[in-house]
């Protein structure tokens, strides 16, 4: 039998190398990722305040970019933020782009500087995750616990990133973690209390966790009612001990020693906010710069979801990211977790200290996420995955290792099944997480898979961060480049010549046709292909509906489009929607208008033909390459490309046009017309119904193309409705061209007889 010194060396061993891989995992993203969008700013702003006390404002507080700036400081040679482009008018995307990227300093070195001191912090969060889950339910589920945050791709993807996301994660959870030790054993403590030093420290750690989280993020606001819920359960959960073992005094001084402690978490918690500010006036930014967030929430955000773009958000956004971006074993056992918890749940029960702290904190965070319009993504529910994983590990509390009882029978499997299928789930996890790394941002589990950026955008999969992949990919070849980013491609090695995108180029982009891309390479970003941020949402529609040549890491889509002859013609409705300037036709193009109830021209020539909603083309051209729409989705046109139409049927050969093709159906009879030469205008088609004498029994005239538009070998379709007051009979069909002028014909062809 091992010894209990034995067994507890195996444990440490245990943890450390599943620390090690947490480590591990995310360092091969730290390394091998460009810096994502935000990244640089935050990276600008952190410096700038360590050497000039001078704080950027960002709608964030200073305490995350202050801790990547630690790392950022050990790099030589920076230079004096005061000195960047853009730094003296306030232009602070032009002095990170000067920071990283135009002096052409170190950037590599500096990014990994930066990130990693929150790495060593997720490593920090995977500890106390152990420790935590360890305490409340034993040491195999602290193990599992550990293992569901070493292997958890949404955590070792933000771990890796300099950002605000990990570091408000962690201090949001080491606050309920020590809270929950400062509240753990309430009737053990007396008047000596006061005089022990541990009584004061393990309310300064809750007040220190505290005030670092507020000073990561906003989003740590939530520990105020979450904290004060926590603390009212507590109260009677301990006026209920206190009642039944009938110690008022005592009861009467653990109440005002939790009032002290209350002021000492808020005090200790505020003094800390305040130091991460350096101790200056700055610290009222704090205030004014929640008001501006509060602002730009009430305003919306684009986000996308399932297809669709909004600026409000829906209710439901971060339970859908939750459920798609979640590993499957970890909401398997998540959910067998909360049931576990259901199932042995009692009035008193649910008092219970540890069901409290992890329960109460996750539904209200979810119920907090679903109120705010900001969806940007997963990484606004990092702080409560240790809570999600130490939750999930609980069911793992009896798990014996023992499987030896196989060869019993499967009806006496016992806990032998129940190993077995909680070992499949761990080792389905390992696949997934090996599978995905390093790309561990753009991570999807198996509900979505490589799907998942027609689902989601933004930080969910595409941030910014595959620029030395797409790299690689390219090995020196031109591009066209739409990136959703700031970093500087060209550091990359990628030759690009830029397009539309977000943020927008630096440089003028190239013209792009929406509906008509030039014969090349293209590199679209997948946040940029839904077009979620773009001034046009459907910039990029025509490669939505191509299939990519390669992925990169789920984020960066290669489309090779093949030479071809270029538009050279636009037509569209009348009253016309777009005119000369619209950035879809803002170049040398012919320009005809007809009227598409009645007719459709296909000049000798690539040609875009546009429609609004409500009409459509009257004579098949096959499916639209590009459809513009509101962000609400609703349509507002569709284009069609159609080529230049040889035939060499002939019906009749006219002076002007020569009919090639009829098509007579119990409505109407389309015609097609070549042209031969342009007409005299005005003229139009006229459409006769005879009696078998001869006499006009109905007409339907119309042409819908005005005659200066023509030129040799356009094709005009003409529609010509069969009227409904025509009697029962056999009548000749006559066309023909004819002057509007002066009645002249200058065509007149017998078709066929109609029979009604």
């Amino acid at each position: 039998m091992k010894t209990q010194s034995a067994i507890s060396i195996q444990q440490s061993a245990i943890a450390a190398l599943l620390l090690l891989i947490f480590f591990t995992f995310s360092l091969s993203q730290l390394v091998s990722t460009s810096p994502t969008f935000d990244e640089g700013f935050y990276i600008l702003r952190g410096y700038a305040f360590f050497r000039t006390g001078h704080l950027i404002p960002l709608g964030h507080p200073p305490f995350a970019q202050t801790l990547s700036a630690l790392g950022v400081m050990l790099e030589p040679d920076l230079p004096d933020p005061r000195t960047l482009d853009g730094w003296s008018t306030d232009k602070y995307d032009d002095a990170s782009r000067d920071l990283l990227w135009q002096r052409r300093l170190n950037a590599t070195r500096i990014v990994f500087l930066a990130r990693f001191p929150i790495l060593l912090i997720g490593l920090i969060v995977g500890a106390i995750t152990f420790k935590w889950a360890k305490e409340l339910f034993g040491w195999k589920s602290g193990l599992a616990a550990l293992a569901l945050h070493a292997l958890s791709p949404n955590l070792l993807a933000h771990a890796a990133l300099a950002t605000t996301d990990l570091p408000v994660a962690a201090f949001y959870f080491f606050t309920l973690y020590f809270f929950y030790r400062l509240t753990k054993d309430p009737l053990t403590s007396d008047f000596r209390d006061f005089k022990n030093l541990g009584s004061l420290l393990r309310p300064a750690l809750v007040g220190i966790s505290f005030g670092l989280a507020l000073a990561s993020k906003f989003s740590a606001l939530l520990l105020f009612p979450t904290l004060g819920v926590i603390t009212f359960i507590q109260l009677i959960r301990h006026a209920d001990l206190m009642n039944k073992q009938d110690v008022s005094f005592r009861g009467a001084f653990s109440a005002t020693r939790n009032l002290f402690w209350g002021f000492w978490i808020l005090g200790f918690g505020v003094f800390i906010l305040w130091s991460t500010y350096f101790f200056s006036p700055s610290f009222t930014h704090y205030f004014s710069e929640l008001t501006h967030l509060n602002q730009l929430a009430s305003e919306g955000h684009n986000a996308y979801l399932l297809g669709e773009i909004s600026t409000m958000g829906w209710w439901y956004y971060h339970l859908v990211v939750f459920f798609i971006k979640t590993p499957i074993p970890v909401l398997i056992l998540f959910v067998l977790g909360v049931l576990r918890i259901a199932y042995s749940v009692t009035p008193y029960a649910l008092r219970n200290t540890h069901y409290v702290f992890l329960l109460f904190p996750t539904l209200l965070y979810f119920l907090a996420a679903s109120l705010t319009s900001l969806n940007v993504g997963y990484r606004y529910l990092l702080p409560i995955l240790p809570l999600v994983h130490i939750i999930a590990s609980s069911v793992v509390r009896s798990w014996k290792l023992e499987v030896g009882n196989l060869k019993l029978g499967f009806w006496k499997l016992g806990f032998g099944v129940w190993n077995l299928f909680i070992v499949s789930l761990f080792i389905v996890h390992l696949i997934s997480t090996f599978a995905s790394a390093p790309n561990f941002l753009s991570y999807f589990n198996e509900f979505v898979g490589a799907n998942g950026y027609k689902v989601l955008s933004d930080s969910n999969i595409d941030w910014g961060q595959d620029l030395p992949a797409l790299g690689k990919y390219l090995n020196g070849r031109k591009v066209y480049l739409s990136y959703f980013g700031q970093a500087d491609p060209s550091y990359y090695g990628i030759n690009a010549t830029m397009l539309p995108g977000w943020p927008p180029p630096r440089t003028e982009p190239t013209f792009y046709s929406p509906a008509d891309p030039a014969p090349g390479l293209y590199a679209i970003s997948a946040s940029n292909l839904v077009g979620v941020q773009l001034y046009d949402a459907n910039a990029f529609a025509y490669f939505r509906e191509l299939k990519p040549s390669s992925i990169i890491n789920r984020s960066i889509f290669i489309f090779e489009i093949p030479v071809h002859k270029p538009i050279t013609t636009f037509a569209q409705c009348a009253p016309t929607m777009l005119n000369k300037t619209d950035p879809l036709i803002n170049r040398p193009l012919r320009q005809i208008t007809f009227d598409c109830d009645k007719s459709l021209i296909i000049p000798n020539e690539p040609t875009l033909l546009l429609y609004p909603l409500e009409k459509s083309p009257i004579s098949g051209v096959g499916d639209p390459v590009y459809q513009w729409q509101w962000n609400s989705g609703i349509v507002r046109y569709r284009l069609y490309r159609v080529e230049s139409t040889e035939s060499s049927s002939l019906i009749a050969k006219g002076k002007y046009l020569s009919l090639i093709k009829y098509d007579l159906t119990p409505d109407a009879l389309i015609l097609q017309w070549r042209v031969e030469e342009p007409a005299p205008p005005p003229v139009s088609i006229f459409v006769h119904f005879n009696y078998p004498d001869g006499a006009l029994a109905d007409s339907s005239d119309g042409l819908g193309v005005s005659a200066e538009q023509w030129q040799r070998g356009d094709v005009i379709i003409t529609k010509h409705l069969i009227p409904k007051n025509l009697l029962q009979g056999i009548y000749e069909i006559k066309v023909g061209l004819y002057s509007l002028a002066n009645g002249e014909r200058f065509s007149e062809i017998n078709l066929t007889q109609l029979k009604k």
